[in-house]
């Protein structure tokens, strides 16, 4: 394995983790959108299920930007291990 492919796994990776965050924060802008039109009495309820949906959106995609950070920091080990240019690497992917 050389510099080259520790790249390209960790370059497609970012690009995941990139995918899940954008993914996250469109769902939770569209929820977010839902409430502005409410009146105020109703905003509270909303409010409270809003923030638990928000956690719920939070529980479900965290754990696979958690996992794409380990793959990527696996990645950067590995690079370690092979005695690779690891500054280069980093700068690369940066």
């Amino acid at each position: 394995m050389k510099e080259k492919d520790i790249i390209i796994n960790i370059k497609v990776m970012q690009k995941d983790r990139k995918k899940l965050e954008t993914e996250r924060a469109l769902k939770i802008d569209e929820m977010c959108e839902t409430v502005k039109g409410l009146s105020k009495e109703n905003k509270d309820v909303v409010s409270t299920k809003l923030t638990n949906d928000i956690m719920e959106i939070n529980a479900q995609i965290d754990p696979k930007i958690e996992e794409c950070n380990l793959y990527i920091q696996e990645q950067l080990d590995k690079a370690i291990y092979l005695k690779l240019d690891v500054e280069y690497i980093k700068e690369m992917v940066s």
